[in-house]
């Protein structure tokens, strides 16, 4: 009986901890609007603050399970890769969120499902059931219908919105990098070092167009260590033990949480409001995340064979 129920906790955590993701990452946007400063700042403070942070305990990894930083380099390639998606969505995104409504900006940024669900499709060679493209179909449509009376409302696209759709391309593409890297690196490792990469392309992008790291009031450097704690160390650590336990097809179309998440938060604390459509939009999003993930359960036992223990 022990063992029966340890088994179905251990089937169960990738699952918790994409509830994690979806809240941590979700409550991300509030703190770009709170720091008041650059987006491109903001991120740049929570991708390198989560390092330093998390260096420690990386560091005393390595040592725990006897692993030289030598034979690291092999998979430093794949980490700088995600960093590197990474950073370029983060970039796209928390600029789009300072000149476009926020939850336009993160509905647009988590059409990334679709883009995981072709790459997966076409060169993972993955049996995709019906059930799950019903799903997907579900929580991409609410996604679009909010999105679609928004333009009827509004009907122009904005640069918020095309950097918005930007940065889905990149944002899925990490979630295929991050199921590469999990084959053979922890999550600690991968995101780790993904996360530094990040943090120095974030750097070098601030330098390029000549974004003022210093000189930020003191409430600005305390929303940008809240940023590092709630959506780096916490959201991105959680979606990177997911993925070393789900495939990204699974994990990224239960992303599509998050703009859900991001507009409730939003018309609490910043008074944006939510139609009629936006609930329904929203009522859909959940019914597809339902069934990708009912659909999910035989990948994920498929899954835990091939991945390294957390």
């Amino acid at each position: 009986m022990e063992n029966t129920s340890g088994a179905k906790l251990k089937q169960l955590l990738p699952y918790l901890a994409l509830v994690v993701t979806v809240l941590a990452t979700g409550f991300g946007g509030m703190f770009v609007r709170w720091a008041n400063a650059p987006g491109i700042v903001t991120v740049f403070y929570r991708t390198a603050v989560s390092s330093i942070l998390v260096a420690p305990f990386f560091v005393s990894d390595l040592h725990k399970n006897k692993i030289s930083l030598k034979s690291l380099i092999p998979f430093l390639p794949i980490a700088f890769l995600g960093g590197l998606l990474i950073a370029l969505d983060q970039a796209a995104w928390a600029s789009a969120l300072l000149i476009t409504k926020m939850a336009n900006t993160t509905y647009l940024n988590s059409l990334a499902p679709l883009w995981v669900a072709l790459f997966a499709l076409v060169f993972f060679k993955e049996k995709l059931r019906w059930i799950f493209w019903l799903g997907l179909t579900f929580a991409l449509g609410g996604s679009l219908l909010i999105l679609g009376i928004d333009l009827i409302n509004n009907p122009t696209l904005g640069n918020g919105d095309l950097l918005g759709l930007l940065s889905s391309f990149f944002y899925g593409g990490y979630f295929i990098v991050t199921q590469i890297g999990r084959r053979s690196l922890n999550t600690l490792t991968y995101t780790w070092l993904a996360t530094l990469s990040c943090a120095i392309c974030l750097g070098l992008v601030n330098l390029l167009f000549h974004q003022p790291i210093f000189g930020y009031p003191l409430e600005s450097y305390l929303f940008f260590f809240g940023a590092a704690i709630v959506s780096q160390v916490i959201g991105y650590f959680s979606m990177g033990y997911a993925l070393g336990h789900l495939p990204a097809t699974i994990v990224s179309p239960t992303m599509l949480a998050k703009p859900i998440t991001v507009a409730v938060f939003a018309f609490i604390l910043f008074g944006e409001s939510l139609t009629v459509w936006e609930l329904i939009g929203g009522a859909l999003v959940l019914a597809g995340i339902f069934l990708i993930n009912k659909n999910g359960l035989k990948l994920t036992r498929e899954k835990q064979s091939d991945q390294p223990a957390a």
